[in-house]
């Protein structure tokens, strides 16, 4: 049986990111973290446990993922960087 958390993840670049156990320890704004919950998601897939820290970071990221996880890896960061940008009143965005 194939099961997503055996998957793999490699790392290349000058930095190794430590990759996050679950969405609460990745940093993300509350908003956020309510809405992966309603969406029903429990755990991070292993190409977010590893692009989800790197994007906090401020670090360009290219990854591939054979799960089919598409955007979900870069969503949650961006999305947390806007929401805390618009609470500091540091630009025009809206959430």
């Amino acid at each position: 049986m194939f099961r997503i958390a055996e998957i793999e993840v490699t790392q290349e670049g000058p930095v190794e990111v430590e990759l996050i156990k679950s969405f609460k320890d990745a940093g993300l704004h509350p908003v956020m973290l309510r809405n992966i919950k309603l969406a029903g998601y429990d755990a991070p897939t292993p190409i977010q446990k590893c692009t989800i820290p790197a994007i906090h970071r401020g670090y360009d990221t290219i990854a591939i993922a054979q799960t089919g996880s598409f955007i979900a890896p870069y969503l949650p960061p961006t999305r947390t960087w806007l929401l805390r940008k618009r609470e500091e009143g540091k630009d025009g965005c809206r959430a």
